[in-house]
């Protein structure tokens, strides 16, 4: 009777009864039943509520009067109670206990969960709410979705850069077309600017262009936020690894974005006869955006305009170095066969004991700088357009180093080092037009290290009196021993012949004697 009547409306019943109302004008009034009215005045009446003189009943004294004892209900999981009790606190899903308990009972995983839910209720933590600290700045990436650029002719995915002050809630944005670690710095340098100065703590997400390992107690760091961190004189404060909610405010600032000024965006682009909106205009149209509304916006429960927050908390901020952060980029590579790296689109070499090895590159708008084992082994100047060779003799294997010097110059300054007549015969084999004598020179230079300088000397003198001046002949010269010989005095048939296409002396006393027998 009384259970479907609130406690107001039975206070209300009350104070009328005690107005002499009848009955009749309650229900009038009130359209309650008059056999409930009926109840409610003789129960109240024995407790003498009725009674001017007396107060007014309280909620609690009514609860006592009015409460009707509920009859619990069966629930068909009532008998498996224990045994979900025990699934419960080995934490198994809802989905499991449902598994294991659906061939006895016959409900829905939807019951089951409610069921737990019910004879189980998880008390909520309590939940701290940090104070806005000033001087502090989170930033993040959010999605846009697919813009057309007019500039490589495709749609592509767009993201915005959010940098937020938590204080004033005064925010950069900026609309890119990738996350990248240069994109990601760039960024940070762009909010300095656009703030006119520099936060005193960043708080980023764990993405890999700040933090390369993220852990609880000892994030890995990027190396370029870091220098970038350095130079500007900010605190890297990374949040927890799966913690966003430690930078809710510019989470809440991609969503202020994503439902404020997007959709409008988007109409506009519709209006214009672009399904696709083009994002030529989405940077242009964001700043005015941010400049109207978002800046001049009413914080609520604060009940003043983040533009008017920002003057007070610039005070807390750092002033901005005169001289913008040349770009650091740390990257990981790999020194390949032809002891070469590729970095930022340029080849570099370093030395060739570190084939196959990884080392850590270094680069700005200058110099590059390659650490192995955090020791410096190459410095580089910068190449200044893609696929650029920088290469340094220094860092050729030997054997390599010498067939890359295998030019005109290189070879006669080689053949001084052994004598004049081993010059002449190098400029007479390189003066040939029709094959290149670059291999046939080589070839005679390192006799030396054979026979000695000395030798492949009068080799050479030898071969130019004789005009044959071939590898294979100053060769057979050295393995005959030859060179020991006047230059006057013919070899013999087991040596040196005088002319090279001549038979031997023999053949024309036998022609001499015998005749010629045809």
């Amino acid at each position: 009777m009384s259970r479907s009547k609130s406690m107001i409306e039975i206070l209300d019943l009350i104070k009328r009864l005690r107005l002499n109302h009848s009955i009749r004008n309650i229900y009038k009034e009130t359209g309650v039943h008059r056999t409930i009215i009926r109840n409610i005045r003789d129960k109240v009446l024995e407790k003498g509520f009725l009674n001017n003189d007396n107060p007014i009943p309280t909620e609690e004294e009514l609860l006592k009067i009015f409460k009707i004892p509920k009859v619990k209900k069966k629930h068909i999981l009532d008998p498996y109670l224990e045994e979900i009790k025990r699934y419960v606190d080995n934490k198994y899903s809802y989905i499991v206990i449902h598994n294991l308990i659906k061939d006895r009972a016959r409900v829905s995983c939807s019951t089951v969960r409610r069921y737990i839910l019910k004879q189980f209720p998880k008390t909520p933590k309590p939940v701290m709410i940090r104070d806005k600290e000033k001087g502090t700045m989170e930033v993040d990436f959010g999605y846009l979705g697919i813009f057309y650029d007019i500039e490589t002719n495709k749609n592509r995915k767009a993201w915005v850069f959010s940098g937020r002050l938590c204080y004033s809630r005064k925010a950069y944005r900026e609309v890119v077309f990738n996350q990248k670690n240069d994109t990601f710095l760039n960024c940070h340098i762009n909010a300095f600017v656009f703030f006119n100065a520099v936060p005193k703590k960043v708080v980023p997400d764990n993405t890999k262009s700040a933090v390369i390992k993220a852990h609880f107690y000892d994030p890995v760091i990027n190396r370029s936020y870091r220098e970038l961190a350095g130079h500007y004189g900010f605190l890297i404060s990374p949040c927890l690894p799966g913690r966003p909610e430690h930078k809710g405010g510019v989470e809440n600032d991609i969503k202020y974005i994503k439902n404020n000024f997007l959709p409008v965006f988007i109409e506009q682009e519709r209006q214009k006869g672009f399904l696709i909106p083009r994002s030529m205009n989405i940077q242009e149209s964001l700043d005015a955006w941010n400049e109207t509304t978002s800046e001049a916006r009413m914080i609520q429960g604060v009940g003043r305009t983040p533009r008017q927050l920002f003057e007070e908390e610039k005070e807390m901020l750092n002033t901005l170095p005169e001289e913008q952060w040349d770009k650091v980029v740390w990257k990981k590579c790999n020194v390949h066969k032809t002891w070469i790296i590729n970095f930022d689109n340029a080849y570099y070499s370093v030395p060739y004991r570190l084939i196959g090895k990884t080392v850590d590159v270094c680069g700005n708008s200058k110099l590059v700088r390659v650490f192995f084992e955090n020791n410096l082994v190459a410095v580089h100047e910068k190449a200044l357009k893609n696929w650029e060779f920088k290469r340094k003799d220094e860092h050729a294997p030997p054997f390599q180093e010498q067939y890359l010097n295998n030019n005109r110059k290189y070879i006669l300054a080689q053949a001084r080092f052994i004598g004049e007549s081993a010059v002449k015969v190098i400029e007479k084999i390189l003066s040939e037009k029709t094959v290149d004598g670059t291999r046939p020179c080589m070839g005679i230079l390192s006799l030396s290290k054979k026979y000695s300088a000395e030798r492949v000397e009068k080799a050479c003198s030898r071969a130019l009196y004789y005009d044959t001046v071939r590898y294979m002949s100053i060769k057979n010269i050295l393995e005959k021993n030859l060179d020991f010989l006047p230059e006057e005095q013919p070899a013999t048939h087991t040596g040196q012949l005088e002319f090279i296409f001549a038979r031997e002396k023999e053949y024309f006393k036998e022609i001499l004697n015998g005749g010629i027998n045809e």
